[in-house]
């Protein structure tokens, strides 16, 4: 599954292929795995409380069950005389035992039949849409910064393992990517066109190469939109942003039948387990948003999850740090204060993350344009911001 994993750890024995449905499971650990992925099931939950309580019966001589003992914990037959007696009592006490597991192989048959797809949502303006350029064009600086160009002149590099022997762009057969009306395998050229990408790429990579289950990307972005007017939540007050309902109504859509669009995700279903947030210069340019940007960010935040129906949903912002650790205007310096006070909010403490990105600029001399708004178009730059927050929205999900 996706591509170059080798020197990247190794995957659990029992991990089968994403498309199909593990068949693995050890006696001891069965009831927590069984459930660990159903626990918004009320009969699921049930049901796994009765098997524990089973699991952990205690015999008459106390202590915790143990099928296969007699009750006297000695491995010696007991006489002839006492031999009913045992089996009356062994027999009792592996009823409810062997119920609990005819009743995990029913339910089981069930859940199997239930595939389930891990789904992010990566928001934001043009950087979310992504500027970064795939190809080398050599009236832009030789190409010197786009990713054809990192692969080339740095083979060792995880650029040069996005590419296979012949100079082909790999997919990804674990993770996908919807964006609008494009969809299909993660590779190089999901961003604002087809020969652009933004941070899908590194999310998608840190993401696939977690996860057992496979991954859709949702990119819900539009170049030009601020969160005061365009993203505007609910609770902020006012008029509610157009971009705010968009979202909600595509992301809906497509958890409800990720199929839908998707041919090969057909029968699965969408788990939404994050959301990754990149956006802040049509806000960064007017001081009156600038001033609203941390509230607004906040009032987003809670609103979504409640609209989502996701309460505590991981949520990683990235800084807007297009120009650089050398950025000195006061109304950026202050949007990018607002989006890191946001994460240490009391109530998003553990479930919000906020990755720094100035560190990830590339100056125009390495880059193949000179417009730092966009991060002059440097593919290193997208990928190493997408590969940031993956790792943050890892870290929130704690599996």
């Amino acid at each position: 599954m996706g591509w170059g994993r080798q020197g990247r750890g190794h995957k659990p024995a029992c991990r089968a292929s994403k498309l199909q449905t593990p068949a693995c499971c050890s006696l001891p650990t069965v009831v927590a795995r069984f459930f660990s992925g159903f626990a918004a099931s009320r009969e699921a939950s049930s049901l796994q409380n009765t098997c524990m309580d089973v699991l952990s019966m205690p015999s008459k001589k106390g202590g915790q069950f143990k099928p296969g003992l007699s009750s006297n914990h000695t491995g010696v037959l007991p006489s002839a005389a006492r031999q009913t007696d045992h089996w009356q009592l062994a027999t009792s006490m592996l009823r409810p035992f062997l119920i609990c597991i005819l009743s995990l192989l029913t339910v089981g048959r069930v859940f199997a039949d239930e595939k389930q797809v891990v789904v992010f949502l990566l928001i934001g303006q043009s950087n979310m849409e992504g500027h970064g350029r795939v190809s080398i064009e050599a009236q832009r600086n030789g190409g010197r910064g786009s990713l054809q160009w990192l692969a080339e002149q740095r083979p060792d590099s995880p650029y040069a393992g996005l590419r296979d022997a012949a100079g082909q762009w790999r997919e990804r057969d674990d993770v996908w990517v919807h964006y609008l009306e494009r969809h299909g395998r993660l590779k190089a050229g999901f961003g604002v066109q087809p020969d652009r990408m933004g941070p899908e790429l590194g999310f998608g990579v840190v993401a696939g190469d977690h996860f057992s289950q496979p991954v859709l990307l949702m990119k819900l972005a539009w170049g030009g939109k601020s969160l005061a007017q365009n993203f505007r939540p609910p609770s902020a007050g006012g008029t509610v942003g157009p971009y705010y309902s968009e979202v909600l109504q595509r992301a809906k859509r497509v958890l409800a039948d990720p199929g839908a669009d998707i041919p090969e995700l057909r029968g699965w279903r969408a788990q939404l387990r994050g959301i990754g947030w990149h956006q802040g210069w049509n806000d960064r340019v007017n001081q009156a948003f600038n001033d609203e940007y941390e509230r607004n960010m906040a009032h987003f935040i809670r609103d979504i999850r409640r609209d989502l129906q996701a309460p505590g949903l991981p949520f990683v912002i990235a800084e807007t740090g297009m120009s650089g650790e050398q950025e000195r205007h006061p109304r950026a310096l202050s949007l990018m204060k607002a989006q890191a006070a946001v994460a240490e909010y009391p109530e998003f403490r553990g479930n919000v993350a906020f990755v720094e990105t100035r560190k990830f600029y590339r100056s125009p001399e390495d880059s193949p344009l000179k417009q730092e708004y966009h991060w002059n178009g440097n593919a290193e730059t997208y990928y190493l911001i997408g590969e940031a927050m993956g790792q943050a929205m890892v870290g929130l999900s704690g599996k």
